[in-house]
């Protein structure tokens, strides 16, 4: 049988389907052929220079969503829709696979707008020898993180591994590994992409590359982001009860709570550790000091709103779950906003605007993961569902509630936990959330802020950085579309 692994299905070549033929003539002309299941892999591939264009062959649904995300990347691409959805037991035109294979492949003449080379850089902070450069006190523990085994070493592995340097590497090693082992990396690309607009866009316009135009301290600036929030991610797994992150065991699964949460911490010092480097003058290490802690601040308020409404299950409004959703997911994107800035310009001109900017964009992106939730996600091990299995507060249930639907915060699987019984409860619950209005109505709202957030970058004077927010929104929300 074939082998299917993160990076797709290793076909056989056995001949018992149209793939083998499809795949050798594909490979004949050059073509990188990858079997796989939605974009993450397509991503990796293309933040880390190894794609030109792509040609898609899927169901229309999964296109639909894929080729977007490739889209804002800025790489060409084409596309044949399977004949049915289900990606399974499914048709294709052949012939017309074969004709987009054998369409040439011709450079644009350059001199084109794009944020590829951006999105590369901020994706390359997370290279060992980016990594080893910029931190180079933790060589040894970054070097020991890239090897093959070490996202997944057992604690005993892990206590081998750190031989005669306990103290440091068995904290190091699985914090460096975590900070590598996935992510979109949108966080240090909006610092990167924030800094080179506010310095005359010359890498969005070609004129530039990013090595040539984004200092050491802006690098360490993008690279804290990315620490801290996953140093989040690891508390946040632990208090959501989140078994996998990134299609592996979370970071507490592995090690213990105890331990995630000193990886955690770690990973939090190491954010801060990087503002304070030597490259960054005394008076912004003290501004991007104040920026990170008040995100940090703000963003714990939110969790900590979030952690007791389960605790309790007391039925919140729909107003409510927002402000939660603001306190939560705004403050990451608003830093990361504010810390390109304040590298490129000094200061924050028109303040109070990026911050309204960044907060419906960061509730547009929490309510979109919520709607997100319902549709299963193999790669990350993520089932349809999982806030109602998990018991975790979310939009849809507050929506629901406040439409006088009778739907459980969480439901039981406790007696029956086959997959039948499960399924059947959560398209019960879909089909509740449906009637009352709760789809169409988180649909609703995820276009009305993000519209708004293309509404205050509008109002941005600097020509170039408004360019760069309405980019954001269209890159990390997708255009809404009625359920």
């Amino acid at each position: 049988r074939a082998r299917y692994d993160s990076e797709g299905l290793h076909c056989l070549g056995c001949g018992g389907c149209d793939l083998t033929a499809v795949k050798a003539e594909a490979e004949r002309l050059g073509y990188d052929v990858l079997i796989a299941e939605g974009s993450p892999v397509v991503m990796r591939r293309i933040l880390a220079g190894k794609t030109d264009a792509i040609l898609g062959v899927a169901c229309l649904n999964t296109l639909e969503k894929s080729l977007e995300k490739i889209l804002t990347a800025g790489i060409p691409c084409m596309a044949v829709p399977l004949l049915a959805d289900g990606c399974e037991n499914t048709a294709v035109d052949l012939d017309w696979v074969y004709e987009m294979v054998r369409t040439p492949y011709r450079e644009g003449g350059g001199g084109e707008i794009s944020y590829l080379s951006l999105m590369r850089s901020a994706a390359r902070l997370m290279e060992r020898e980016v990594l080893c450069e910029l931190l180079p006190e933790f060589s040894q523990a970054i070097a020991a993180a890239f090897e093959s085994e070490a996202d997944t070493y057992s604690p005993e592995a892990l206590m081998r591994r750190a031989d005669g340097a306990l103290p440091s590497l068995v904290t190091e090693i699985p914090a460096f590994a975590f900070l590598r082992a996935g992510g979109k990396f949108y966080r240090p690309f909006i610092t990167l992409a924030a800094y080179d607009a506010v310095t005359g866009s010359r890498v969005l316009h070609g004129k530039a590359e990013p090595e040539a135009v984004v200092s050491d301290a802006v690098r360490r600036a993008a690279l804290a982001v990315e620490v801290f929030h996953k140093a989040s991610l690891v508390h946040d797994d632990i208090e959501d009860g989140d078994a996998f992150r990134y299609g592996r065991p979370a970071v507490h699964r592995q090690y213990g709570v105890a331990a995630a949460i000193n990886i955690g911490d770690f990973l939090i010092g190491l954010g801060y550790r990087l503002l304070a480097d030597a490259s960054i003058s005394a008076e912004m290490r003290g501004k991007l000091t104040a920026l990170f802690s008040d995100a940090h601040l703000r963003l714990s308020r939110g969790q900590g709103a979030e952690l007791l409404w389960r605790c309790t299950g007391q039925i919140v409004s729909p107003a409510e779950v927002l402000k939660m959703y603001a306190w939560k997911t705004s403050p990451a994107f608003e830093a990361a906003l504010f810390a390109g800035v304040l590298l490129g310009a000094g200061d924050v001109p028109q303040r109070d605007l990026l911050a309204a900017f960044s907060r419906h964009l960061g509730v547009a992106f929490q309510i979109q993961n919520d709607l997100d939730e319902w549709e299963p996600d193999p790669h990350n091990k993520r089932l349809a569902g999982g806030d109602v299995l998990d018991g975790k507060p979310n939009l849809l249930w507050a929506l629901a509630r406040y439409a006088g639907a009778d739907v459980p915060f969480q439901i039981d699987t406790a007696g029956d936990c086959s997959d039948d019984r499960r399924q059947s409860l959560l398209t019960e619950i879909w089909e509740r959330y449906y009637r009352v209005g709760a789809i169409d109505r988180a649909v609703e709202l995820v276009e009305r802020h993000r519209t708004r957030a293309i509404e205050l970058a509008g109002e941005v004077r600097d020509d170039r950085l408004r360019e760069l927010l309405e980019y954001f929104a269209d890159a990390m929300i997708r255009k809404a579309k009625c359920a």
